[in-house]
């Protein structure tokens, strides 16, 4: 499966025309054919396996550039997100959506703050360090994952809150816009925006209650 356009949490196999486009799509490092001579298990024997590996899933608050000069572009990794904080952010959210509980404790997501694809600042950063090795401590921001080249993400202020936050999206242009609160798990809590929206700036307010009106526990939240 694969990301429904527009979407951060829903999936599905893509169609025979997309396929048409893409046809290596689901292959190594991407998907399940073709693997590396580590990897050459059946595809069923890397599922069962793969949820049940701890797991820190590490992505850089900075890592947002969609021109970036090392980026992948092809087709495959594309269809995964703009770029990589987003792609992250994606596919956490299809493991959770695929795996569900069977994921946790053992794995977790974290964003590191002021850290882009730099592997001797994350290594040094004081979260990347506390989220890797459970050394030390994380101020606990969580950084609001980039949704995209057309739309300018500011932080959520104040961060943390109480009893409320807010977030300004800057549209270059005019498009479908949606922007929804996950909780630690990849879990959906609450949309915010969704919707054909004007170029021009938005503000967006969450109040801490989910898409029920309860409020929701203590804890760290992003926002895409």
């Amino acid at each position: 499966e694969r990301r429904l356009g527009g979407t951060v949490d829903q999936f599905a196999v893509p169609s025979a025309a997309q396929i048409a486009q893409c046809p290596d799509y689901d292959d190594y490092k991407y998907g399940l054919q073709d693997p590396n001579p580590y990897s050459a298990q059946h595809p069923d024997t890397l599922r069962s396996r793969y949820a049940r590996r701890h797991v820190v899933h590490l992505a850089g608050e900075l890592d947002c550039d969609p021109d970036d000069d090392y980026l992948d572009r092809t087709c495959m990794a594309a269809w995964q997100g703009d770029q990589r904080l987003q792609r992250c952010a994606i596919y956490w959210a299809y493991l959770n959506w695929f795996f569900g509980d069977a994921l946790h404790p053992r794995q977790v997501m974290a964003v590191v703050p002021q850290v882009a694809h730099d592997f001797a600042g994350m290594f040094t950063s004081p979260c990347g360090v506390f989220h890797l090795f459970d050394v030390g401590q994380c101020g606990g921001e969580t950084a609001a994952p980039a949704v995209g080249p057309s739309i300018g993400l500011g932080s959520p202020f104040p961060n943390p809150f109480n009893p409320q936050t807010r977030v300004v999206l800057d549209l270059a242009r005019a498009g479908s816009v949606e922007a929804a609160v996950f909780d630690g798990r990849g879990r959906r809590v609450v949309t915010l925006a969704g919707g054909h929206r004007p170029q021009g700036r938005v503000v967006l307010t969450w109040n801490g209650k989910d898409a029920a009106g309860r409020d929701v526990p203590s804890g760290s939240y992003l926002l895409w």
